[in-house]
Parts: structure tokens; sequence; C-alpha cells
């Protein structure tokens, strides 16, 4: 036999490669200074947000549309759809004249707290002028009255509203009295509930006199003036007749001033204050809906529907028009930070009527039972 071929050698194998256990990870330390420079950066940027988002708004706030040249200025109202269709392009703004006539601060996001803010009627007024789609105005409302400055403003504001021919119908409800009858005497259009009280054209100042108490308890007031009138109607002395006879003076003056007012309003005087003077309600009595109809110093007995009714009218507008409610927007400063306070009014419940703290050396026109 031949002899067998040797066998090849075994092939050189590589040495398998070393494996190393990985090192166990170090336990995980809390970055406390980390979490709190995150927390620190994040309140920067949050402050800074907030200073940005104030300076816009304020920005935006003065960038409201000046009226007729005046001081003031207004921003677009706010719409709030009673009837008809959204579509309308037409309307009739319906505005309210609710609580206690004021120029009060206030009229921000929340309210004015049951005051009549004469500035925002009348804000609201001269957007309703500058609104061409506006074709007439129901003024809503329901109030004693108030100061005599701001029914008078709100008069005015009326006056220029309807120089533009847009009509102005007043729609009163529970009250109509005094300051509010002296806004919606000078409108074209007066209708009142027959329960509503009105009337009451006149004028009231009060103040305090505390000279007996201070007597009783040994305080004496010590008043360097420069003259005999300068300190009229303080609370620490008797008053002199002098004062008495020129303070009464200044209310007659006023109360004419409120005559002229419905002579001139009211189409039954044709302008007459002698003729207002001889009616039974110049001594300022209150009246219900239904006597002041019959002593004209109200169009029409009805309700809100047919003050709706008597402003489409008025209006001249034969298409159809929509029925919104004017509230005064509130701008972005005012939102965030509610800067405008409420007014301060103590009120109370007499006879079911507020009573009115009002202030010394003011004259108002207020419906008597709103008074101390």
């Amino acid at each position: 036999m031949e002899n067998a071929s040797p066998l090849p050698p075994p092939p050189v194998l590589p040495p398998p490669p070393t494996t190393c256990a990985a090192p166990a990870a170090p336990p995980q330390k809390k970055k406390r200074g980390c979490l709190i420079a995150v927390l620190v950066a994040g309140g920067v940027l949050f402050l800074g947000a907030v200073m940005l988002f104030v300076a816009l708004a304020v920005m935006i706030g003065k960038a409201d549309v000046a009226l007729d040249g005046g001081s003031a200025s207004v921003r677009k109202p706010h719409e709030e759809l009673l009837s008809g269709s959204a579509f309308s392009a037409d309307k009739i703004a319906v505005i309210d004249v609710k609580g206690v006539i004021m120029n009060a601060s206030g009229g921000g996001l929340f309210g004015d707290g049951g005051v009549a803010n004469a500035a925002v009627i009348c804000d609201l007024l001269a957007a309703a002028g500058k609104d061409p789609r506006v074709r007439a105005v129901i003024l809503d409302m329901d109030t004693p009255g108030g100061e005599v400055t701001a029914s008078d403003e709100i008069h005015h504001a009326v006056q220029l509203l309807r120089r533009h021919k847009i009509p102005v119908v007043t729609c009163m409800h529970s009250l109509g009295a005094s300051g509010g009858y002296y806004v919606a005497a000078g409108t074209d259009h007066i209708v009142a509930n027959r329960h509503t009280f009105t009337g009451s054209v006149g004028v009231i100042m009060a103040g305090y006199n505390y000279k007996d108490l201070m007597d009783k308890i040994g305080i004496r007031a010590a008043t360097y003036k420069s003259g005999a009138m300068k300190d009229m109607l303080s609370g620490s002395r008797s008053t002199t007749p002098q004062e008495e006879e020129y303070v009464r003076f200044l209310i007659r003056q006023t109360f004419l001033g409120f005559v002229d007012v419905v002579a001139a309003g009211r189409g039954a005087f044709s302008g007459n204050r002698e003729a207002v003077l001889k009616m039974d309600f110049a001594d300022g009595r209150v009246l219900s809906g239904e006597d002041a109809f019959k002593q004209k110093l109200v169009d029409q007995l009805g309700y809100f529907s047919d003050a709706v009714a008597k402003a489409r009218q008025l209006s001249g507008c034969p298409g159809d028009l929509k029925v919104v409610r004017y509230r005064r927007s509130s701008s972005l400063a005012e939102i965030f930070l509610s800067a405008r306070a409420e007014p301060k009014l103590k009120l109370e419940a007499p006879f079911g009527i507020g009573a009115v703290t009002m202030s010394p050396g003011r004259a108002y026109y207020l419906l008597p039972a709103c008074a101390p």
C-alpha cells in the first residue's frame, strides 16, 4: 500500500477577545442648583412677557378714536344681539342708563357697581354717532337720577347725537325720575310703563351740621378764610341768613335749568318756562307713568318692544334693523390689571328704593326717596 498523505495542520484561530464588564454608573446626583437656575430664568422670562403685554395693552388703549375734537376717547363698544338678523347691516343701538347717575371712576371689566357712569354713557352715545350703520338709539332707563352735572353731560351727548339726525327713544322701567327724566326730556320719544316712577323735576342739596355735638364735647373749629362765604355750608357752625339766601339762589338757578330742559324737550310746553312752572309736577313730586302721560311728560305707555317699534319708525329705514345692546369694551390693560376701582356708594333700601349718601355741597337731580 502506498503511504497516505499527511493531514494538514489545523488552522490557527485568533484568541477570543477579552471582554471587560462595563463599570457601574455612578449614582445620579440631584442637580438642585440647575433646577433653581432654570426656574429663575423661567420667572424672568414670564415677568418680561407680562411687562410686554401691559405695554402693548396701554398702547392699544391709547389708540382709541377721538370724539369730535374733545379730550375724551372711546373704543369700539361690544355689541350684544337682542333681536333681528346678525347679518343685517343697519341697527338700533340700546344703551343702558341704569343706577345712580354719577361722574364715577370705574367702568372697567367688573362694571360700575349700580352706577350709571356718565362718562361711559357719553362714550357709548358718541360711538353710536360715529357708526354709520346706527339708525336709532334707545336709552334703556332705570334710574332715580343723580348728580346735576353728570345728568347734564348725558343730556348734552344726546343732543349731539340728534344733531347727527339719529333719533333717540327713552324706555323707562321702574324708575326714570329727576336726573333720569332730565336726560329723557331731551330725547325724541319717551315710552314708560304705567307703573314707572318718573317726574321729580327738582333739585336737592344736603349736608350735616354737627355744631351742637362739637359744643357738647368741647371742640372748636379753627377756620381762616379769605371772605365771609368761603366756608359756606360748614357743618361746624350755624348757617348765616346770607348763606341760606345764597344757597336758595343756587338751587333755584339749577332748578330753572331743569325747567328749561323740560320746556324745550316736551312739545306740549313749546319752550315756555312759565307753562312748566304752572304744572303740579313743578313742586318736585314723583308721578306714576300713567299720570306722567296725562301731564304730557311721557309720550307713550308701553314696554321695551314698543320702544323698539318707535325707534324703527323714527329711523326711516325700510330695511330690517337688528337691535344690539352697546356695552363698553374693556381694554387689555383693564382686563389684565382690573385697574379701575368700583365706585363706593352707601346703598340702603327704604320702601324698596335705594338711598344714596349724597356728598355735602353737591346738587342732585334725585328722587326724594333716595335722599337721606
